[in-house]
């Protein structure tokens, strides 16, 4: 049926889901998204690209989501392990340069032309961007005429842009709070074990339950497994190793808290936080399953990123040394047992045994590894960053860095007293970077735009042409979704949305979203109440005529209760 009125072009950019551009379609509008992700949905209405290139191509309506500095598969290490940084989410707590755990308070990603790559030796190879500070020290050489460790190490602690790294550099990692896990020793070495070659079957017969745990025991490393092993355990002898099986859903279910799958495992927040002699027990453990020791060194390998970040930490505590990474690319054609796998590439981490590296050093609860290469890229590339609470930092693939926002109030302290390893100037070039970034979709040369973004401080408002204050903030709860999430509106010949179906409920589901693949996703993701309400006010409202009464509503309306 034809519609009653004329259809608009709308373009919704940094959309990826396709949740608002579906609303629009279903009204009857000429409606296309774009972002640099693909289309969720697969939709060929979805422009795969930078939305300021296509803002002069005649829309009617255009629609900004929060506009989008590491890349999406950067771990960050939170009370809940290491986690994608795409993944992390408002309320998490990360471990800061303090080695204390702070509150997450704002998660930022955009979109960058240039892309900075850095290789640490405690730093697994990451893809930020230019300017985001490390954490780290300056090592003079000894031709300087410093003749002690001492003397060369006097520099304190800096914060340096990924860009200004030399190889003179050194990135710092730094422990989390230690705690004493209420476990025996026995425990801890086999849950160390089981991360490195154990496997769970559900029950066939009960939901929810554990029906059995195998661990694989190489035939000359059977004897140190019965030693170490104090629980009731059967042995079956297959071609490639001894199969250790474990049954019962209540003595096994403890260890599923490790994951499952070698490239799922991580290790939760508690085994990072094991003292020294703990911690040397749980990495027993591990190394008898996917370790090597020899005269020189104490190696550990996984297909997991996480896995060996993780044992980094408890090689640190537990050896007083600082690790050192390395990642081999995947092999092709690869055969075991007679099947042909895919492969993945392989992480290996280690310290040396028999006598301290020259480069890499620890001091404290902080180990510095020198920089092996930082190299630059041209490569559109989606970044992500982190706000945290007083400290503005977090741990990223393993070292520190630091992280200041631009636009919102959370920033506005770094204006007038920098944090360290940047000047004022930086400071405010980036403001100005940031603030004109939302000037070219505000002054977009399209009738009707509607921008969310967070609320800004006085110096970004002042920099923005032709600045308006934001029109409305609105709820979930009030478009039929018993969730808040505090969503800023700046609105320009469009009028406030009406709630549409206030509900009952005010649960934090999106913050409070359990870890896993699709969290950063949902986080993004666009209720679909919201959208309705856009498609349904703002797309009945037709082609904007300049000789049309103004638009209902005044600045800053609060819908949100």
């Amino acid at each position: 049926m034809k519609p009653d009125f004329e259809p608009l072009r709308v373009l919704i950019a940094c959309e990826f889901s396709g949740t608002v551009r579906n609303a629009f379609l279903a009204k009857g509008h000429d409606a296309w998204s774009c972002d640099l992700l693909p289309a969720e949905d697969g939709s060929n209405r979805h422009i795969r690209g930078d939305a300021r290139d296509i803002l002069n191509d005649g829309w009617d309506l255009l629609m900004v989501a929060h506009p989008p500095c590491f890349a999406a598969g950067t771990l960050v290490l939170t009370k809940d392990g290491h986690k994608p940084i795409s993944e992390v989410i408002v309320g998490d707590l990360v471990l800061t340069h303090k080695g204390r755990w702070r509150r997450v308070t704002e998660v930022m990603h955009k979109t960058t032309d240039r892309v900075t790559i850095v290789k640490s030796s405690n730093c697994l190879e990451t893809i930020t961007t230019s300017e985001h500070p490390y954490y780290a020290r300056y090592r003079e050489p000894y031709r300087n005429g410093f003749r002690t460790l001492a003397e060369r190490d006097n520099s304190p602690p800096d914060f340096v842009e990924a860009g200004k790294l030399t190889l003179r550099h050194f990135t710092g990692s730094v422990l989390p709070p230690v705690r004493q896990a209420e476990l025996s020793d026995d425990d801890l070495w086999l849950m160390g074990r089981y991360v490195a070659d154990g496997h769970m079957r559900e029950s066939r017969w009960t939901p929810g339950k554990y029906e059995e745990m195998v661990i694989s025991v190489g035939r000359a490393k059977l004897e140190t497994f019965k030693s170490k092993v104090s629980r009731k355990v059967t042995f079956h002898d297959s071609e490639t190793a001894i199969k250790a099986t474990f049954y019962g859903h209540d003595a096994i279910a403890p260890f599923a808290q490790f994951g499952r799958g070698a490239a799922n495992k991580a290790f939760p927040e508690w085994v990072l936080a094991l003292p020294a002699e703990q911690a040397a027990v749980f990495l027993d453990g591990y190394l008898s399953g996917d370790g090597y020791i020899c005269e020189k060194n104490i190696t550990a390998t996984s297909v997991s990123a996480k896995l060996v970040l993780g044992v980094a930490v408890l090689m640190q505590r537990a050896f007083g040394k600082c690790p050192a990474f390395r990642t081999a690319a995947p092999r092709d054609n690869v055969q075991i047992e007679g099947r042909c796998v895919q492969t993945q590439p392989l992480h290996t981490v280690e310290v040396p045994r028999s006598c301290e590296r020259l480069r890499n050093y620890v001091d404290g609860d902080y180990a510095w590894g020198h920089v092996r290469y930082v190299t630059e890229k041209l490569e559109r590339t989606v970044v992500y960053n982190l706000s945290v609470e007083e400290d503005e930092t977090y741990t990223a693939n393993g070292v520190v860095v630091h992280n200041c926002t631009a636009l919102c109030n959370s920033g506005v302290r770094w204006l007038h007293e920098p944090p360290p390893g940047k000047t004022l100037k930086q400071m405010w070039d980036r403001l100005d970077e940031g603030a004109s970034l939302f000037s070219d979709f505000w002054n977009a040369p399209i009738d009707r735009i509607c921008v969310e973004n967070p609320v800004m401080h006085k110096h970004a408002k002042e920099r923005i042409r032709n600045y308006q204050e934001f029109a409305q903030s609105v709820q979930p709860w009030q478009f039929g979704h018993p969730e808040t999430k505090r969503t800023c509106f700046w609105l320009k010949n469009l009028p406030p949305l009406v709630p549409t179906d206030i509900v009952e409920g005010r649960e934090n589901r999106v913050h409070r979203m359990p870890p896993g693949p699709d969290r950063w996703k949902e986080r993004s993701r666009f209720f679909s109440g919201i959208s309705a309400a856009m498609a349904a006010q703002w797309g009945e409202l037709g082609r904007f005529s300049p000789d049309a009464p103004p638009a209902l509503g005044g600045p800053q309306m609060e819908l949100a209760l």
